[in-house]
């Protein structure tokens, strides 16, 4: 086949093989064993006609008549039970492939970092982790039943009709390579057409991602017709695509049946000449054309089976773009686990910038002692955000270095450090699940009475009782079923039963209205106290209380202290408190 010199899917292939098929050569093998016996089979019914038109139709030979029947029905009867076992080995082969291939994406995805993960659309990832994943399905469980059945039958066709009639064999097949070539510019084809495909699948998955999150908004500003005009778009292109795809992929079947056509005429004309001639009998001359249509079927789906390895090895393709994404932030090798923290944080001249070359922070330096609650103020784009994706470690520091209780976070384990983290962030995420689910999330051995202590906590437990379910009660897709106001404090049971030493607190009540956000408040108050606490707030009435304030500009830190000190020095916190003070007022 075409496909299995193609340069583009080489390393795709070489891959599937060696991680796959290599790995399941025992059910491959049981299904190779189905097959040939039914490839015999229908070889072994094409070579019966000789016997069958000479001895019992010719020459009226009684005694022929019931073995040759019962030979007939039991190679249908075997073909039919290694037919379904070779399709029942093949479907466990084939769906045990794209299952651990579909896992080992998720996988790799779950645990790429955040700066890999973003590279990629959410749309397109879902596009491959289902679009192309079918698409590779089809080629598995199709494909590997067709090449290798139909490879067999094919083969042992040609040779019960070489072994009928040499001459006739080199007649019929000689028109074969009229069709290799047209076959494999059409395999090329497709593959870019089916490139495309994906690629439009992929918009369109992000498409539909961007809409149903962003349904309120396009609703408010009454754009439902612009956006089913984009949705039209996007599928009249995917339209084409297939239908082109179609249309050359059918191409190959009027070429076969045209080629078919002009060898069994020929092969008519001149064994039908031999047997008046004498030299051949009918029995032989039936029995070859039996062999010949007979291999028709397979052999027109080995010369269609190109364009169906094309698309699904270009699905494959981008799978393993996937696979070979490395993430940047990885453990280091025998990483040690962080010991319990006491909570003292330390920035040592923190440099970072993002992909794009933006300059996120310079130089920041500070530390937090145990227990304490800091605030990072500043204007949009200062480097607060970056700051707590630093310490999650979600990105590492261009330069110098961020250490908790002296332990450099790049040296201990990524999973050992946010254990000891908690983030309660003003985009609140919560999971299609029940209440009680959510707030045990990454702790699922908690019990319902610690979930209840930790709602409690968090002044969730009222509104809990009161759904439907209780802490059973589903709470739809991100909480759509809540308030913003429950959501919130759902997000904050939950870092409450997380009970880390280390809080971070990323605008957490700024989406809130003001009744909503006082509860909220006070159930921060409750989780702020004995820990460590880093919060960044747009509001900076809400930070008044904390311990120390550090002031970010561009990326720099430009003042720290407490709130009446910066107030006095006038600089630019106090242009930030004016400044919000008169927007109040």
């Amino acid at each position: 086949m075409a496909v299995l010199f193609n340069p583009h899917f080489t390393d795709v292939l070489k891959a599937l093989i060696r991680e796959y098929v290599c790995t399941r050569w025992r059910v491959l093998v049981r299904a190779g064993i189905c097959m040939v016996i039914s490839a015999a089979c229908l070889v072994t019914s094409t070579k019966l006609i000789q016997p069958m038109v000479d001895d019992i139709l010719i020459r009226k030979e009684a005694a022929q008549l019931f073995p040759i029947s019962v030979a007939f029905f039991c190679t249908f009867v075997l073909k039919g039970l290694c037919d379904y076992g070779e399709s029942v080995f093949l479907a466990r082969f084939g769906q045990g492939v794209l299952t651990d291939l579909q896992v080992r994406c998720f996988r790799h995805i779950m645990h790429a970092d955040i700066e890999s993960f973003n590279a990629i659309s959410t749309g397109d990832l879902i596009s491959r982790l289902t679009n192309d994943v079918s698409q590779l399905r089809y080629m598995v469980t199709s494909a590997f039943i067709r090449i290798g059945k139909d490879t067999l039958t094919v083969l042992g066709l040609i040779g019960v009709a070489f072994h009928n009639d040499p001459e006739l064999a080199c007649i019929a097949l000689v028109i074969l390579p009229l069709v290799l070539w047209p076959g494999r510019k059409i395999g090329h084809r497709v593959r870019k057409i089916a490139a495309k495909t994906q690629n439009e699948m992929g918009e369109w998955s992000s498409f539909l991602a961007q809409c149903f999150q962003g349904i309120r908004i396009i609703k408010a500003y009454g754009t439902e017709a612009c956006e089913t005009d984009r949705a039209a778009g996007i599928m009249t292109r995917v339209y084409n695509l297939t239908l082109r795809s179609t249309q050359v992929r059918s191409i190959v079947h009027p070429l076969i049946e045209i080629v078919s056509g002009i060898a069994t005429c020929l092969v008519v004309f001149i064994g039908g000449w031999f047997v008046i001639q004498g030299t051949r009998t009918a029995g032989a001359l039936f029995s070859f054309l039996g062999a010949l249509v007979a291999s028709y079927r397979p052999l027109k789906s080995l010369l269609t089976l190109n364009a169906l390895l094309q698309e699904g090895l270009s699905a494959a393709q981008r799978l393993y773009a996937i696979l070979k994404t490395r993430p940047k932030i990885v453990d280091y090798a025998e990483a040690p686990l962080l010991p319990k923290s006491e909570g003292r944080l330390s920035f040592e001249s923190v440099h970072f910038s993002y992909g794009s070359g933006f300059k996120a922070l310079s130089g920041v330096s500070f530390v937090v002692d145990p227990g304490k609650k800091v605030a990072l103020v500043g204007a949009s784009g200062a480097g607060k955000s970056t700051l707590l994706s630093l310490l999650l470690r979600f990105y590492d520091p261009s330069e110098g270095r961020i250490l908790i209780d002296g332990q450099n976070i790049s040296k201990v384990t990524q999973a050992s450090l946010r254990q000891a983290l908690s983030l309660v962030s003003q985009e609140i995420f919560l999971f299609d699940d029940t209440v009680r689910a959510n707030i045990a999330y990454g702790c699922p051995e908690a019990s319902l009475q610690t979930i209840q202590e930790a709602a409690q906590a968090a002044a969730a437990h009222e509104f809990i009782k009161d759904l439907p379910q209780g802490y059973d009660t589903p709470i739809g897709e991100n909480g759509g079923n809540l308030s913003g106001g429950q959501r919130q404090r759902l997000s904050i049971a939950r870092a409450m039963l997380k009970n880390a030493p280390i809080l971070l607190l990323d605008e957490a009540t700024s989406a809130l209205d003001g009744r909503s956000e006082q509860k909220v408040q006070q159930a921060l108050n409750r989780l702020i106290k004995g820990r460590t606490t880093l919060v960044i707030a747009h509001r900076l009435a809400t930070i008044l209380d904390a311990d120390e304030i550090f002031v970010l500009d561009k990326g720099r830190l430009v003042e720290r202290g407490k709130h009446d000190d910066l107030l006095a020095h006038g600089e630019t916190y106090a242009r930030l408190y004016t400044s919000q003070t008169f927007q109040r007022e």
